[in-house]
């Protein structure tokens, strides 16, 4: 078991202490030493210090796909670097912003506050424009968010992920916009807030 737990955290078997039924379960033994049933509830237990490592994908859309593993313990500006190197380009330029489940992820975070798990894919976006600030001018600065891209710890709405596939088009009198999130509220440059 040990062994099975130390290539999903890349924690050497080791360092890991296997606990249940109030027991530390000693390499030697056998499970059945420690409960007799079908269900064995164990906990697992390592020091602070280790680095719990995790294989992840990163999606920069187009096909662009690459698997790189991560320390949970980084903070989301460490790990930018990575790909970064990985790929010694400019894929991840300011313009661009990283996205986990419904969470942006932000450069002062760690990893593990967003839960990643092994094999969990983190998806990259691109502003349209060269200037993340530029989105904030389109429709009016005094009617939309523009500071919920460029800077999400600012906005109360830092934490919620708008559903890309719903973001607006632009209409022929382009005088509207509206943006759904995926927690069914909304905004719109229709005097500005949550509806």
């Amino acid at each position: 078991l040990k062994h099975v737990v130390s290539q999903n955290i890349h924690i050497s078997p080791s360092d890991l202490i296997l606990t249940g039924n109030g027991a530390v379960l000693e390499d030697g033994h056998c499970f059945s030493n420690y409960f007799s049933g079908d269900i064995f509830k164990v906990l697992l237990f390592f020091r602070r210090s280790e680095q719990i490592w995790i294989n992840t994908e990163v999606d920069f859309g187009q096909g662009k796909v690459i698997y790189i593993p991560i320390c949970m313990n980084w903070i989301v500006i460490e790990f930018k670097q990575k790909p970064q190197k990985t790929i010694k380009n400019k894929l991840l330029n300011r313009n661009k912003f990283l996205t986990f489940s419904h969470y942006i992820l932000e450069d002062d975070r760690t990893l593990e506050e967003y839960r990643l798990k092994e094999g969990s894919r983190i998806t990259v976006f691109s502003y349209q424009d060269q200037e993340p600030n530029i989105m904030a001018g389109c429709y009016g600065a005094q009617n939309y968010p523009g500071d919920f891209f460029q800077r999400p710890g600012r906005s109360v709405f830092s934490r919620r992920f708008i559903n890309v596939s719903a973001m607006p088009e632009r209409s022929k009198s382009a005088d509207k916009m509206e943006v759904n999130f995926t927690d069914g509220s909304r905004i719109s440059n229709n005097g500005y807030g949550r509806r």
